[in-house]
């Protein structure tokens, strides 16, 4: 069935081009010039197939709206398909609005067809769009794309694309400098099929992503789908993202893209999870230019023996922006396999954080974790959580902290190997006006400390490096033999009631700025112009070291030698006075 205009308006109530035996019929509505419009909000097309595929419905005006209550064009039969919902603007005028009804291709045992809504420079606006196979069959592909500074808003209703036993559709809204406003997006598979891949994409200036609702690639047994959001300069904020494998596949990668200007991303709403239960775990990388970082829980663990946690990956490329993580864990462990790696990083803004989790808790080695800010000032702070990238059994991972100028706080630094594994390094690092601090408790109440032990392997290093340090308990001994540590600063304060151990490692003390002297085993600090190494902190080393280094091989400054104790054989690198300076 066609009705076919110039430049005129088409307006129907009902339109039935189904079929009890056979497929169904083609319905095409067309006005091919002008502004004339579509409207068939007052009725029902139905191009339903009960054997064979059902019908394509296709609405195309030039410059003219199209407004449309129920389409329905799916299949009855197992061996047929959904038919195609097309509607179309052709020229730059036009908006596409389906609010007053549900457009429906999908098949009750047969694959969903193809909706595909299209604008030149019109809005689109839709209630539900459903492309699912509800008992078998592949869901259908849903295409939204407004060209222009035409928007996007499915906030109405729900956009379906899923299925029960084969591989769900995907799910593509595109706009050029508009908005795209979401409530639910659905391209999960319940069954033994892959859930489909969701983009959202506003390619040029200030065009927005905002998702209130659910973004769902999950999948039962197979993959989850990659969920993708990206904006040129436009903010980024959602609710729940999932794209987790509850079988033996694997989490589907996110990701949420910034490329320019100062838009920011906020996942705060919820929480994003890429994990699987027998498969590895997926990527998580959000990215801005210079715009925040906030989220709540991102989570990319996997759950079965031989697998890898996905990596996450926090980055402001530019010269503003800062990451705050601190309503929520940020977790790529595993409990059997290997720790995915967990990354934040920015130019110039802070990064402030809970929990960052990628630990091993079975046979395989923890993730590494890494938070750096490369350029001018910010802040690292990681007191409001504990940083956890240990091993049950092997090697734990490595973990760095770095500042230009900022301060960096810590509670609890967890690299150690329970096992016959060696202890992760840990490295906190800034400049000369850094402190660095890793007194907090932790957000339970346990002490503060820096772990790199091993049970039964060797331990692994610690250094903190910067203009004032302040430590508390530090434990790089191993079952075979343990870890250096290394402290930099133009002043080292240890905690009282802390340990500072290792058994077969260096123990380090050295200043930050080169020329600056040394006062060791004095009662009390000498003041500013020393790093002094008194004899209270002296009590806070546990016999086992190798030796005990004072100085290092570049210092220049000299040595002041009181009455130090110390447990262990001491080295002195630089040039040594006896007793207090003058």
């Amino acid at each position: 069935m066609k009705l076919a205009t110039n430049e005129g308006n088409i307006s129907s109530s009902n339109i039935n081009a189904s079929s009890d035996g056979g497929a169904g019929g083609e319905v095409t509505l067309d006005v091919a010039a002008g502004t004339g419009s579509i409207n068939t909000t007052t009725g029902t097309i139905d191009a339903i197939a009960a054997v064979g595929e059902g019908g394509n419905v296709e609405m195309l005006t030039f410059q003219g709206t199209i407004s449309t209550a129920d389409v329905n064009t799916f299949s009855e039969d197992a061996d047929g398909k959904g038919g195609q919902i097309e509607l179309n603007i052709q020229d730059i005028e036009g908006s596409i609005d389906t609010t007053a009804g549900t457009l429906t291709s999908g098949g009750t045992v047969a694959d969903g067809g193809k909706i595909e809504l299209t604008t030149i420079d019109g809005n689109i606006q839709t209630a539900d769009l459903n492309s699912s196979a509800i008992e078998a069959g592949n869901g259908g592909n849903i295409v939204s794309d407004a060209g222009g500074i035409g928007s996007i808003d499915v906030t109405n209703g729900l956009l379906d694309s899923t299925s029960v036993d084969g591989n769900a559709g995907n799910i593509d809204l595109d706009t050029d400098e508009g908005d795209i406003q979401i409530q639910n997006l659905n391209a999960s598979a319940s069954g033994a099929g892959n859930g489909g891949t969701i983009s959202a994409t506003a390619s040029q200036n200030l065009g927005q992503i905002t998702a209130s609702g659910t973004i769902d690639a999950s999948a039962a047994n197979g993959d989850g789908g990659a969920v993708s959001l990206e904006t040129d300069e436009g903010n980024i904020d959602t609710a729940d993202v999932n794209t987790s494998s509850n079988g033996s596949g694997n989490g589907g990668n996110i990701t949420a893209t910034i490329n320019n200007g100062l838009g920011s991303i906020d996942t705060t709403s919820g929480a994003y999870n890429s994990t699987s239960a027998g498969g590895n775990g997926g990527d998580i990388n959000l990215s801005t230019n210079q715009g925040g970082i906030s989220v709540s829980s991102l989570s990319s663990f996997s759950e079965s023996d031989g697998t890898t946690g996905g990596n996450i990956d926090l980055t402001i490329n530019g010269q503003e922006g800062s990451i705050n993580t601190t309503t929520g864990t940020i977790k790529s462990g595993t409990s059997l396999g290997v720790g995915g790696d967990i990354s934040l990083s920015t130019v110039d803004g802070n990064i402030s954080t809970a929990s960052l989790l990628s630990n091993s808790t079975g046979s395989e080695i923890g993730g590494n974790i890494s938070l750096s800010i490369s350029e001018a000032f910010g802040d690292i702070d990681t007191s409001n959580g504990i940083i956890d990238a240990s091993s049950d059994s092997v090697d734990g991972g490595d973990v760095s902290l770095s500042v230009a100028d900022g301060n960096i706080s810590t509670s609890r630094v967890i690299a150690r190997s329970e096992g016959s594994g060696i202890g992760g390094d840990v490295s906190i690092s800034g400049n000369e006006p850094t402190k660095i601090d890793t007194t907090n408790a932790a957000p339970d109440g346990s002490a503060s400390m820096i772990d790199v032990s091993s049970a039964t392997g060797t331990g692994g290093n610690v250094k903190l490096s910067a203009g004032f340090v302040v430590v508390s308990s530090t434990d790089a001994s191993g079952g075979v033999s343990g870890g250096n540590i290394t402290y930099f600063g133009d002043e080292v304060d240890i905690a009282d009631g802390s340990e500072i151990e290792s058994n077969g490692g260096i123990l380090q003390f050295g200043t930050f700025t080169l020329d600056q002297d040394i006062v060791v085993g004095a009662t009390s600090n000498q003041g500013g112009s020393f790093l002094d190494i008194i004899d209270a902190e002296i009590d806070f080393i546990v016999d086992g070291f190798s030796e005990i280094e004072i100085g290092r091989a570049d210092g220049t400054g000299t040595i002041y030698v009181v009455s130090p104790n110390f447990p262990d054989p001491v080295i002195y690198l630089q040039p040594t006075e006896d007793g207090l300076p003058e």
